[in-house]
Parts: C-alpha cells; structure tokens; sequence
C-alpha cells in the first residue's frame, strides 16, 4: 500500500513529514524522558505499527472495488497520517519507544 501511495503523491513513507529527531546516545534520551534512535526499531514497536495499518487499510479497503479506488486511497492516506501523528507525538513525549 505504501508504494500505491507514494506513486499518487498521497504519502511518503521516507519523506521529511514522516522523520522525529530522536537522540541516539541513551543517557540522553533517559534525561529528557523519550525513545532514543534506533536505526533498526524494536520488534514490538514494528509489530504494534504494522497491526495497525493493516487495520487501516482492510477497513479502507473493505467497501470499495479494489485498493486503486480514489475513496480507498483517500481513506487509506487521511488514517495512515493520523496514525503517523499519533506515533510522532507518543514518540515526542515518552510515551512510545523504538528502541531499549
């Protein structure tokens, strides 16, 4: 679904909109109360992201002809970056971690 997306101009996965500044170093990332950088996420942080938009998608999907539908992408892009905001700001504020 990300590619279909990206080709219609609707999302980026790996676009600017789509980044957090984190802190690597963990020290750091403990004093201010939030998910340090990993360049390769937790399994669990990767799991509860691919559930969700899989649910996003199915029910975008679920009453349209096929994933190319104009509504189904419509859908599919509005609930996909609300669920990137919601990620952005648990990440922000200590309330989501990517990474140990």
């Amino acid at each position: 679904m990300f590619v279909l997306l990206k080709q219609q101009g609707l999302f980026d996965l790996t676009g600017d909109m789509n980044q957090l500044m984190l802190p690597v170093e963990r020290d750091l990332a403990a004093r201010m109360g939030v998910s340090r950088y990993a360049a390769t996420p937790l399994p669990s942080y990767l799991e509860g992201v691919r559930t969700q938009l899989d649910k996003i998608w199915a029910a975008s999907l679920a009453n349209d002809t096929g994933p190319q539908s104009q509504a189904a992408l419509t859908r599919a892009t509005k609930e996909t970056v609300e669920l990137q905001s919601v990620l952005k700001a648990a990440l922000a504020t200590g309330h989501l971690y990517v990474a140990d």
